[in-house]
């Protein structure tokens, strides 16, 4: 087995080939359509995970690069396309890349354990990490997060189909209008509400409730994919697409 990370990572379980294809596939389905419309070459993916999205985009013709904090100390000699970085400081140049994205991470800075207990400093560690994607960034940031005013979300302990109860007022998740005010700091806008089919397999809501409420699920989600729903309590999930002005 391909071994990107250190011993003690958290990504490591996501090493096997069926987390990598599942991962691949999310990247072909969800951020390749938005790479493809932008007609970008160069692009930055923060918080790799297992690296299978950023090496289908490289199989692709894209020169793609990533980082991730838990890749192995040596990965750069290995993959030179890979380099083991915080999203607090990314080694890169200002506007190196057309698009940079970033996968259900950001609501883990700032945060501790699964269940996303904030840390002191959380809105500062949150600024610095968008600060440095649009950095790096000449045109658009794609970035994915469970939307906290939605009373439900993925992390920690599971209750409703494998989702957990949440207060809309606590800090572990974001909202949309905190992302727009973190990327509008930058010079950024929202630019849309990306269409998300293919970003999640509903294997939770599948194995829980049934193919009817996965089914359910993934229509929703794009149904939501609008300014009208995008930003509402009605709204699970964020995919949310930022343009330099």
């Amino acid at each position: 087995m391909l071994t990107l990370h250190e011993q003690d990572s958290p990504w490591r379980a996501n090493e096997t080939a069926l987390e990598r294809d599942k991962y691949e596939r999310r990247v072909a389905s969800f951020v390749y359509p938005v790479i493809k419309k932008l007609g970008a070459q160069t692009v930055l993916e923060v918080g790799a995970g297992n690296g299978q999205g950023t090496r289908l985009l490289r199989q692709l013709g894209l020169d793609a690069q990533a980082v991730d904090p838990n890749f192995r100390h040596n990965i750069s000699e290995e993959f030179p396309f890979f380099k083991r970085a915080s999203g607090l400081y990314l080694p890169y140049g200002l506007r190196e890349f057309d698009l940079s994205f970033s996968l259900d991470v950001i609501e883990h800075v700032g945060t501790t354990g699964p269940d996303l207990q904030p840390l002191p400093g959380l809105w500062r560690l949150r600024r610095q990490f968008v600060d440095e994607l649009c950095r790096v960034t000449c045109d658009m940031v794609v970035i994915t997060t469970a939307n906290k005013r939605f009373p439900f979300d993925e992390h920690g302990s599971r209750v409703l189909g494998g989702f957990r109860p949440h207060s809309i007022f606590q800090d572990g998740t974001l909202s949309a209008d905190e992302l727009k005010r973190l990327f509008k700091r930058n010079g950024f806008a929202l630019e849309a509400y990306l269409d998300p089919r293919g970003f999640f397999e509903m294997e939770r809501l599948r194995r829980r409730l049934g193919p009817t409420a996965a089914k359910l699920g993934d229509w929703w989600l794009h149904a939501c994919s609008n300014r009208l729903l995008g930003a509402s309590v009605l709204n699970p999930h964020l995919f949310m697409a930022f343009r330099r002005l």
